[in-house]
């Protein structure tokens, strides 16, 4: 097994360059560093030496696969540690070697590898075969167990466009889904039924189920473009609503008493990291950390909130959270409108999965609810 230990991203890349490549991005090497390992010699990839060599020559060794969001941390967290030219400097780097690098090694759609094992299929069979005597949602169920095992397929072969999805770089779930599983349920608005379409894309559809597709494909389209202009005139109207909003410039903290109750799932545990909160054992406003956010979880706590900020010229840090420190502008009204208004295009770019009826007028206070609750 090959030891690097060059930082050099320019002669690292030569290894998958040529007639005859000596590396892929998935061999296995080791690596040692003075800084990055502390000179220790560890076991990778690599694609991963590839993508740490772009970051602060003492930014520690990240030995695991990166996504989107991984990505967002790993780079808010040089922007904090390291100043302004280096943030910049790494970002640069990466935008640059990514693109490059997916010129050298391309993420393509290899044909031999689109077809389930044997195992598998036998399952997906026995599930198309069922499929009529199911709801809709005991059919997304299994089709949710099943993509289980196709990832461990996908992983095992080393599919490189199933690596595109997993980093959050291009196409998801329902998408693999539907290649190689089952398109799925599909709702008909006429008729208001959900038939379920069985077959995935490389199998074929049926007549009936192209039918059904395509009609929720349509259905899907429609209803798109006629809620566009409603999200785009609500967004206006929070622009003029919140405009006036910002950091309080005198208050550090009002003192307030009122306090906005939030159970702490593990899914929102990391959005309020930098918030404050009252710990009722000491009865005293602490800041929520990534030491003892584990602590809340599961649990209803007592969140400082800009619903309640008594400041007289703003909203008060405390109330507001430490993320003031990041967004660097005092005009938080205008942030927390462009925030409700991706999440409200979002929620309806994704319109074709609900059963809402065409003729139905759109009630977006209500999905913002929904999407709070």
């Amino acid at each position: 097994m090959l030891t690097l230990t060059n930082t050099n991203i320019e002669e690292l890349l030569t290894f998958l360059q040529g007639d005859k490549p000596t590396l892929t991005v998935y061999s296995k090497v080791k690596y040692k560093h003075p800084k990055k390992t502390k000179s220790k010699e560890i076991e990778t990839t690599f694609g991963r030496v590839l993508f740490n060599v772009l970051l602060p020559e003492d930014y520690p060794f990240i030995n695991e696969p990166i996504d989107k969001s991984k990505l967002s941390k790993i780079l808010s967290e040089i922007s904090e540690k390291y100043n302004e030219n280096v943030f910049k400097e790494t970002v640069n780097k990466i935008q640059k070697y990514s693109m490059l690098l997916g010129t050298i090694v391309p993420a393509t759609i290899e044909v031999s590898k689109l077809k389930l094992p044997e195992e598998l299929q036998k399952i997906k069979d026995e599930l198309t075969k069922n499929a009529e005597n199911m709801d809709p949602v005991e059919f997304d169920k299994k089709v949710d167990e099943l993509y289980e095992q196709l990832q461990k397929y996908l992983e095992k072969e080393g599919v490189t466009f199933f690596d595109m999805v997993k980093s959050g770089t291009k196409g998801k779930k329902s998408d693999l889904q539907q290649l190689f599983l089952a398109w799925g349920p599909a709702y008909q608005p006429l008729s208001d039924d959900m038939p379920i379409i069985s077959h995935s894309l490389l199998e074929g559809l049926t007549p009936e189920e192209l039918y059904y597709g395509a009609n929720k494909a349509r259905y899907a389209a429609y209803l798109k473009s006629i809620n566009v202009a409603p999200i785009g005139y609500l967004a206006r109207k929070m622009r003029w609503a919140l405009n006036d909003i910002k950091i309080s410039k005198q208050t550090e903290d009002c003192k307030t008493k009122k306090y906005f109750e939030l159970k702490v799932t593990p899914e929102i545990s990391k959005l309020i990291i930098g918030r404050y909160y009252l710990n009722e054992e000491t009865n005293k406003i602490e800041e929520i950390t990534d030491k003892n956010i584990k602590n809340l979880v599961n649990k209803t706590i007592k969140l400082r909130s800009p619903l309640y900020c008594k400041a007289k010229d703003g909203i008060c840090k405390t109330c507001y959270g430490k993320l003031i420190d990041k967004i660097k502008s005092e005009n938080i009204g205008i942030s927390t409108m462009g925030v409700l208004h991706n999440k409200m295009i979002n929620r309806f770019m994704k319109i074709s999965h609900t059963k809402m009826s065409a003729k139905d007028e759109t009630n977006f206070i209500k999905e913002i609810k929904n999407w709070y609750s």
